[in-house]
C-alpha cells in the first residue's frame, strides 16, 4: 500500500455523487489485477457476467467520502468481438453501469498497449490512462514524457508502479476530478519527476478546481470528450469511407444496442465486418454500402481492412512513441543485459535472418550427425542384450516375451527406429 496523502480538496461533503463506478481495462498481463487488489483488498466478489461463462471480478472501497465500485475487466487486445471476453468488455465499457474507464498500459510495451488505447479513444468514454511498470522502464534507463503524452491525448496520463501501490490512489483522485468536477484533463507537475524516483506519490497537482456541480447517475452524458480528430484520423481513402458511413448512420434510427456507440466507431466496425455490430443494424442498405467500401479499400491497398486500419494506427503510435519515450543518459558504466543483446541481434533486419538460418542448420546437423550415432549405439545395445537374454532364457519363455519382447526391448527398438 502506498504512503499517498489524499487530496482533501476532492473530499465529498455529502452534496455530490456518492458512488463512482470504475472499470479497469487493458491487455493481458499489464497489472490490472494488481491495481485491483491494491485498491479493493479483501472487498471482492467473483462471479460470471450475466449469460456468459466469463469471470467477473468486482471490488469496493471508500475513499475521500466516495464509494468506489471497481470492475476488473478481462484482459483483451482489441474491441472486436472475436471472443466472449471482448464482447463483455466492450458492452460494459459503453454501458451506463460504469462512470470512468482506467486503461492500464504496460510502460515496457508502450506501442503494443497503445493500440488498445486508440480503440478506447474511439468510444469517447471518460478515460484515464495508467502507465504501469514504470520502475522496470526506469531500470532500463528510459522515461516517458507524461506531459507530452497528456498533450497528445488531452486526457489524464499517470505513472503507476502497481506492485508497490505507487500511484494507484491518484487514479481515484483523477476519477473524482472527472466524474464530480467534470475536469477531464490533469496537468503534469514537472517538479515531481525527481520526487517520484524517491518514492514520492505526488505526481499530479490540480491547477484549479471547477465550480462544484451535482451530477446524475449517467456521468457519460455530462463528459465532454476532447477533440482528437487529428490524433485518430486515418488515411484519405479510409477517412472518406468512414465519413460517408457516419452520414448514413446519423440519418438512420439506431437500435438500443447501437445508440450507445459513437457513429464513427460504428462506421469503423462496419468496415471491419464486425458481426455483432452488423447484426444490430435494421437498415441493410448501410451494410451493403459498408461492404462496397470495404471491397474498394482492399482493392486499393491490396490488404484486408483489418490490416489497413491496424497498420495506420500502429504508424501513428510509432510516431507518438518516438516523441514520448525518452532514453536517459547512463551514469557511469553501462550495464548490458544479456536479454537485451539477444533481442537486439535476433530482431535485426539482417542478422536476424542469418541467426535463423544458423539455428535451423544446427538443428539439422545435430539430427543427422548425432542422430545416426545414437541410433547405431542403441541398435547395437538392443542386439547384444537380445542375444544374451534369448540364449540365457530361451525365446519361447513367457516372461521373456512379456518383459523383453513387449517391454524394455520394444522400447529400445522404438527409440532406435525414431532416431533413424
Amino acid at each position: 500500500m502506498s504512503g499517498h496523502t489524499p487530496n482533501n480538496k476532492l473530499k465529498n461533503t455529502g452534496m455530490y455523487k456518492d458512488i463512482i463506478n470504475i472499470a479497469l481495462a487493458g491487455n493481458p498481463n499489464v497489472g490490472k489485477s494488481v491495481i485491483f487488489n491494491q485498491l479493493t483488498g479483501l472487498s471482492q466478489t467473483i462471479g460470471n457476467w450475466p449469460g456468459k461463462t466469463v469471470e467477473r471480478m468486482e471490488g469496493h472501497l471508500d475513499f475521500l467520502g466516495y464509494r468506489f465500485n471497481i470492475v476488473d475487466l478481462p484482459g483483451i487486445y482489441s474491441l472486436s468481438t472475436y471472443s466472449l471476453e471482448e464482447i463483455v468488455s466492450r458492452e460494459y465499457i459503453v454501458s451506463d453501469d460504469v462512470d470512468v474507464i482506467i486503461n492500464v498500459v504496460d510502460a515496457t510495451n508502450l506501442e503494443r498497449n497503445l493500440f488498445f488505447t486508440f480503440q478506447l479513444l474511439e468510444l469517447k468514454v471518460p478515460l484515464i490512462i495508467a502507465i504501469n511498470q514504470m520502475d522496470i522502464l526506469r531500470r532500463r534507463n528510459m522515461e516517458i514524457d507524461f506531459k507530452a503524452l497528456e498533450n497528445i491525448f488531452k486526457l489524464p496520463v499517470l505513472p503507476v508502479v502497481a506492485v508497490h501501490g505507487t500511484g494507484v490512489h491518484q487514479l481515484l483522485e483523477e476519477a473524482i476530478e472527472m466524474v464530480v468536477f467534470q475536469h477531464p484533463h490533469a496537468h503534469y507537475n514537472e517538479k515531481t519527476r525527481d520526487e517520484h524516483d524517491h518514492h514520492s506519490h505526488d505526481y499530479y497537482r490540480t491547477e484549479h478546481i471547477h465550480d462544484k456541480v451535482k451530477v446524475n447517475s449517467k456521468v457519460k452524458n455530462n463528459f465532454k470528450f476532447p477533440e482528437l480528430s487529428k490524433v485518430l484520423s486515418f488515411g484519405k481513402e479510409v477517412e472518406s469511407c468512414i465519413g460517408k458511413l457516419v452520414l448514413e448512420i446519423n440519418n438512420n434510427q439506431l437500435t438500443s444496442a447501437l445508440i450507445k456507440y459513437p457513429p464513427r466507431f460504428l462506421a469503423i466496425k462496419l468496415l471491419e465486418n464486425d458481426e455483432e455490430i452488423k447484426s444490430s443494424f435494421k437498415n441493410n442498405e448501410i451494410i451493403k454500402t459498408a461492404d462496397e467500401f470495404r471491397n474498394q479499400l482492399e482493392d486499393i491497398h491490396g490488404e484486408d481492412v483489418h490490416t489497413i486500419i491496424s497498420s495506420e494506427i500502429y504508424n501513428k503510435i510509432h510516431v507518438i512513441s518516438d516523441k514520448v519515450l525518452l532514453i536517459k543518459p547512463h551514469k557511469g558504466k553501462k550495464k548490458v543485459r544479456l536479454a537485451d543483446v539477444f533481442d537486439h541481434l535476433t530482431t535485426h533486419s539482417i542478422l536476424g535472418y542469418l541467426i535463423l538460418v544458423a539455428v535451423l542448420f544446427g538443428i539439422y546437423s545435430f539430427t543427422f550427425s548425432f542422430g545416426g550415432f545414437f541410433s547405431g549405439l542403441i541398435d547395437e545395445l538392443y542386439t547384444t542384450w537380445s542375444e544374451f537374454i534369448y540364449n540365457s532364457f530361451g525365446e519361447e519363455n513367457l516372461i521373456v516375451k512379456i518383459f523383453w519382447g513387449g517391454g524394455l526391448g520394444g522400447f529400445l527398438g522404438g527409440i532406435g527406429g525414431v532416431l533413424v
